[in-house]
């Protein structure tokens, strides 16, 4: 674990209330996107988000055994989703709106289009792959953390996702000519 990721966990740990709302800072927004990008819903994604929150208060204790604060709180993220909503994370009423799934918004031209487009019709499995790596930013190793996997299959996962994602493009790319 980084040095500031090391001890912020202690100060957590302790029950400091200043560590609790730097911690929400560092990571709120992040989780939210990723949780978003499970759930596929707003509303869902910001009661997650809480009940997250919440389950770091509940189990502060346990950050003195944590070795990577950030695959822990996203690790809680998927558990929470999964408990919620079974096996897939997803609700099953769940109005998919691929603007909000895929890519980040900056991605106002056709090739943005295009890639949220495509990113939108990934499988859960490389979605989520994506999403951890891409706009998340963790490693492989926690991602492998986060799902339980080996490190070498979360960057294989990762490779199959990309592969994927080109096969749409490039199929997308197909279609408009």
């Amino acid at each position: 674990m980084s040095a500031v990721g090391a001890k912020l966990a202690a100060r957590l740990a302790k029950g400091e209330e200043q560590a609790f709302a730097e911690l929400y800072d560092e990571y709120g927004g992040r989780l939210y996107a990723y949780l978003l990008s499970r759930t596929r819903r707003a509303d869902a994604a910001e009661n997650l988000l809480q009940t997250v929150m919440l389950r770091v208060v509940r189990y502060r204790r346990k950050l003195r055994s944590i070795d990577n604060l950030r695959a822990w709180l996203f690790t809680l993220a998927r558990n929470e989703t999964r408990r919620q909503h079974g096996k897939t994370g997803l609700p099953e009423s769940a109005a998919v709106d691929p603007l909000l799934l895929a890519a980040p918004p900056d991605q106002e031209t056709e090739d943005g289009e295009a890639l949220r487009r495509a990113v939108a019709r990934l499988s859960p499995e490389h979605h989520e792959v994506i999403s951890l790596k891409t706009w998340q930013r963790l490693t492989f190793s926690e991602i492998g953390e986060v799902l339980g996997i080996s490190r070498n299959t979360a960057a294989s996962r990762y490779r199959d996702a990309l592969q994927d994602l080109r096969g749409k493009l490039q199929g997308a790319e197909g279609s408009n000519e």
